[in-house]
């Protein structure tokens, strides 16, 4: 399996782009500005997009679902408690999203609601992704639909050494996310946390914004995780 990463410049959005052998491709979180690079990437690349993931509704996650939907023909996948957020992709930010929107605007490519939306709801199975091996462990808190996409042995044992999760705004390398926003929940995000803390050690944390991390470092080094 190859993740390769874009970043987007609206608030360094990192979108993932996972493909398989056969070139079966998933892209997770397509953010803002990020239209143009991912079109070339797949067509250099002779890649297969199959869908289009969201680890949550946020817009700087979903900003680009629209137009990529349409290139591709391929649906946005997310889970179906953050799917109300992509029709009123900055009211459902509430004082936030009039602060990003003139931002958001300076970028060209105008958000666009995807046409094929298709929502899941359990842990395990996320439609369309079994090309590439994607499961889905449902993590509210930062938002009521925030998921966590698990790939390899990411929750297989404690000695597993090739596995990835892609947390979005769930865990990043030294902290975590916001849970002041419409939607956040400290509660659940403390429950979500302690799910992930559970997985392999040496699993790759890839999340939506900043650098990239392991499991065993955030249980030593992040305060949120530590105990």
């Amino acid at each position: 399996m190859i993740v390769r990463t874009v970043v987007s410049p609206f608030l360094g959005t990192n979108c993932y782009v996972v493909s398989a052998d056969d070139g079966s491709t998933v892209v997770v979180d397509p953010g803002a500005g990020v239209v143009g690079d991912l079109l070339a990437l797949v067509h250099d690349h002779a890649l297969a997009p199959v869908a289009l993931l969201a680890t949550h509704g946020h817009v700087d996650h979903t900003w680009s679902a629209g137009a990529l939907a349409s290139a591709w023909g391929v649906p946005l996948v997310l889970h179906e408690d953050d799917a109300y957020r992509l029709g009123d992709p900055f009211g459902t930010l509430g004082p936030l999203g009039s602060q990003l929107a003139p931002l958001a605007g300076t970028l060209g490519d105008p958000y666009r609601e995807p046409g094929d939306v298709r929502t899941f709801r359990e842990d395990g199975g996320v439609p369309l992704t079994e090309a590439v091996g994607l499961r889905s462990l449902h993590s509210p808190g930062h938002t009521e639909g925030s998921t966590v996409y698990l790939l390899g042995d990411a929750d297989g044992p404690e000695d597993a050494r090739d596995g990835a999760a892609f947390t979005g705004d769930v865990l990043f390398a030294g902290t975590v996310g916001r849970t002041d926003l419409p939607g956040g929940d400290a509660e659940a995000m403390r429950v979500s946390l302690a799910r992930l803390a559970g997985l392999a050690p040496r699993t790759q944390v890839l999340p939506g914004h900043g650098e990239t991390s392991t499991i065993g470092t955030e249980r030593r080094s992040n305060p949120y995780l530590r105990g």
